[in-house]
């Protein structure tokens, strides 16, 4: 039986980092036990760490001059984010601070930390569901997709305004106000089928009243339905994966002004500034 290369790779990784992990929880402890202020040259390491993965989007917008491979560097950039809590525990002796900055550090810290843990999950899991989706879709091209799904449903929406009984004046204005309204704010947070499963069914309830004719363009209105769905909920992920990295972004500048205030406040009271 072949082991897939990805699950040793990240076996291995793993592995690497628990034993640094520990490595670094020993060093402590014997330090400690020697009276070394152990937690000053941790709060050095745990800046250069998160300077170092702040650095991670620096690299990525190199174009001429680039160290090591993208896989490479968001490896690192994952396993060296996920060794900090460790650092900032032995740091703060594994207890929250007492000072309000440091307090608010630690916070953001704490935000920062977890925004990483949930792009994590978002990378791992919104390509899977792209790829499930019947469209593709580039996201600066959603307006186009949009009005074109719009013009043809309304085209179709005309051509049906003759049909008999009242089929059309029932559904007419459901389909126009689900294709000419953008998603909410909500929509894109917490996408879902919920509003196209209720119109399609809504739509389908008509099936027995229409003629052939109608019936054919209830279908088609369906469709175009799902794929207008089909492309909000492309868009909704990939805005969500956006709007992380946006936010992931000015956690971590954010932190590294107040862990630079930090280290220039830690010199000042240790008399060595």
């Amino acid at each position: 039986m072949r082991t897939n290369p990805f699950t040793l790779r990240r076996l291995r990784n793993s592995l690497l980092t628990g034993l640094v992990a520990i490595g670094l929880c020993w060093v402590t402890e014997v330090g400690r036990s020697r009276f070394y202020d152990v937690s000053f040259y941790l709060g050095y390491l745990l800046a250069g760490m998160i300077l170092f993965l702040a650095a991670f989007n620096l690299r990525k917008k190199l174009t001429t001059f680039r160290v090591g491979t993208s896989a490479g560097w968001l490896q690192f950039h994952l396993y060296l984010g996920l060794l900090t809590p460790v650092v900032f525990g032995l740091h703060t002796s594994w207890a929250w601070p007492n000072g309000k900055f440091e307090q608010v550090l630690a916070g953001i810290y704490t935000v920062t930390f977890l925004s990483g843990v949930y792009g994590l999950y978002l990378t791992r899991k919104l390509p899977r569901f792209l790829t499930r989706l019947p469209v593709e879709l580039i996201y600066e091209q959603y307006d186009q997709q949009f009005h074109s799904i719009k013009n043809e449903a309304t085209s179709e929406i005309r051509a049906s305004i003759g049909m008999s009984g009242d089929v059309s004046e029932k559904y007419v204005k459901r389909v126009i106000r689900f294709l000419s309204r953008r998603r909410t704010i909500f929509y894109y947070l917490w996408p879902t089928i919920y509003k196209r499963r209720r119109l399609i069914n809504h739509l389908r309830s008509y099936h027995r009243y229409a003629s052939a004719e109608e019936y054919a363009r209830l279908e088609r209105l369906e469709q175009l339905i799902a794929r207008r769905d089909d492309y909000d909920f492309h868009h909704a992920l990939q805005w969500k994966l956006r709007a992380w990295i946006f936010g992931h972004l000015a956690l971590t500048w954010s932190m590294l002004a107040l862990v630079l205030m930090h280290l220039v406040l830690v010199h000042l009271y240790r008399g060595s500034y």
